[in-house]
């Protein structure tokens, strides 16, 4: 508790007086009870998880059964439209899961008959909208003081490969130490950020990412904004939003990796799987791979994500950057390894002079399986 404002003292000593007369009224009566069943539920997953699950308190050792429920992916979010009779293009549910990610609650505002642009202008621009002062609300809920919180996923917005620990309190001011620690945990017990290893590195640099859709369209494309109604629908299609979709869009391959393991017909495989960006030297531009599939059966598959409302097509000076790139992971790894270009994207290659550097193409269809 010495971690806290004091303003937040009281209300933490409260809770905890009331926490530690739930775990002896269950001790003392409840456990004996043959009809009487004990469950824990909510989205405060690192409070379940430190309190219950790893606690050496009351109820150490006393867990019988864990359901830790994430996000839906792109197929149970179509099912979860379909049965609430909502007719949208897959092209559509896509950005739509990119805007508000696989939240059942926030899926279950959508109204049916509305299009792609009205569905979020009533989720985030109108006046009434569900989910206007939700990143809030969301925060201050989840955690009794949210202001480090918040730092965190404001900094991480700022970059999609994400920072390092040590980036993470240089820039946000926190503490290195077992409060940073704590705080990164919970964020990421709670499906907001994930941390990973970027390739051919070590644990010691492992890096933090932003991966909640709500949280990175509520910081990019709403906040700050005002009050605009109809924003979404008079503003779509300006291209100042391609940068947004994306990023969104790789944040959603991320996302199902499993799926594009199986078009690939690799599930079975095991890999190591992530973004990974070389920092350029000063004077030097740096050099950025949206996923890295590192296979156990010697492949690796540097992927591409590319959102279009057409098939992808492969210019002259792109080939050239990811022949650049090919070459750079080729140089890093042993000679034993086939290192192959994969496309991540909406409707596919068309096929011309430069398509070749593609061995493999996913499209958004195969985002939609199940995972295997």
């Amino acid at each position: 508790m010495d971690n806290y404002p004091r303003k937040y003292k009281n209300n933490v000593s409260r809770v905890n007086k009331f926490e530690n007369c739930l775990v002896d009224s269950w001790n003392g009566w409840g456990a004996g009870q043959d009809n009487l069943m004990f469950i824990v539920c909510g989205s405060a997953t690192s409070w379940i998880q430190d309190n219950l699950v790893n606690s050496y308190g009351g109820l150490y050792d006393r867990v019988n059964a864990e359901i830790q429920l994430s996000p839906f992916t792109l197929r149970e979010t179509e099912q979860l439209l379909q049965s609430q009779d909502v007719t949208l293009s897959r092209y559509d549910i896509l950005q739509l899961y990119m805007a508000v990610g696989g939240i059942p609650m926030y899926l279950s505002y959508i109204q049916p008959g509305l299009s792609l642009a009205q569905v979020i202008d009533s989720l985030y621009f109108d006046r009434k909208a569900k989910l206007k002062d939700e990143f809030e609300r969301l925060f201050n809920s989840l955690f009794r003081s949210s202001e480090p919180y918040k730092a965190i996923i404001r900094l991480l917005a700022k970059r999609q490969s994400g920072y390092s620990r040590e980036e993470i309190a240089e820039k946000t001011g926190l503490v290195a130490g077992k409060s940073l620690s704590q705080t990164l945990h919970a964020l990421e017990a709670s499906d907001f950020i994930e941390r990973y290893k970027p390739f051919e590195n070590n644990k010691r640099n492992l890096r933090y990412r932003l991966v909640d859709p709500f949280c990175l369209f509520y910081l990019d494309q709403v906040e700050g904004r005002g009050r605009k109604e109809h924003f979404w629908r008079d503003n779509e299609n300006l291209p100042g939003l391609n940068t947004w979709r994306g990023r969104a869009f790789e944040n959603a391959c991320l996302a199902h990796v499993e799926q594009i393991k199986a078009a690939l017909g690799v599930s079975g495989v095991s890999s190591d799987n992530a973004p990974w960006t070389l920092q350029g030297m000063e004077g030097q531009k740096g050099m950025q791979i949206d996923l890295i599939i590192s296979r156990s059966d010697r492949v690796i598959n540097l992927c591409e994500m590319k959102f279009v409302s057409t098939q992808f097509e492969v210019k002259n000076d792109y080939e050239a950057k990811l022949r650049e790139r090919l070459q750079w992971v080729i140089g890093h790894v042993s000679r034993t390894h086939n290192v192959q270009m994969t496309l991540v994207t909406t409707y596919g290659l068309k096929y011309g002079l430069h398509s070749g550097i593609f061995q493999r193409t996913v499209t958004l269809d195969s985002l939609f399986e199940s995972a295997k």
